[in-house]
């Protein structure tokens, strides 16, 4: 009897527990901490950083230090990425793509300025191959789209669409490092 009783308790609080609702908090890929990363390698590494710039008018190119690098990337990903539930906006879509060899995770959000993020990912490494955004700000008559690429070990890319007084500009910033460790 004692058995019995014993048993039923057991079980009665296992359903108990079961039926509870626990709410779990969602968990994303530290964007900010891989490019983070990917700074630091090119920091330690002491590489050049080549800048080429594009537009309708002139290009230019030149060899810009670690801190114009991090000073650019802050401004463009991690002052909206970093802080503590900077993704919860974001809904979250994973893609094995078997053709293309690579895993995509996507993150598309109409709440914030970076409104769409996808990271291509080597299924067979787990490394980050690499990471593309697209960045939307506005001032008065003006908007601004960046769509940015961040290829790992490599470069920054970055094309700016300005519609500025109906008025459509494109520029193209990429940042070169040498860099091979990850192919």
């Amino acid at each position: 009897m004692l058995r019995f009783v014993f048993s039923m308790l057991m079980l009665s609080s296992l359903f108990l527990s079961c039926n509870k609702k626990q709410e779990s908090k969602q968990q994303f890929y530290p964007i900010s901490y891989l490019i983070e990363q990917e700074i630091a390698v090119i920091d330690s590494f002491r590489l050049p950083i080549k800048r080429y710039y594009q537009d309708v008018n002139q290009s230019d190119s030149s060899i810009i230090s670690i801190t114009e690098l991090r000073s650019i990337v802050n401004e463009l990903l991690l002052n909206s990425l970093s802080s503590d539930g900077a993704l919860n906006n974001y809904e979250e879509t994973t893609i094995n793509d078997m053709n293309l060899d690579f895993i995509t995770l996507s993150y598309t959000t109409t709440e914030k300025n970076i409104n769409k993020i996808k990271l291509h990912i080597d299924p067979i490494n787990e490394k980050v191959k690499s990471l593309y955004a697209e960045k939307t700000d506005s001032q008065q008559d003006s908007v601004f789209t960046k769509k940015i690429l961040w290829t790992a070990g490599r470069q920054l890319l970055i094309n700016t669409i300005s519609n500025v007084n109906n008025r459509i500009l494109t520029t193209t910033e990429r940042y070169n490092w040498s860099l091979n460790y990850s192919k």
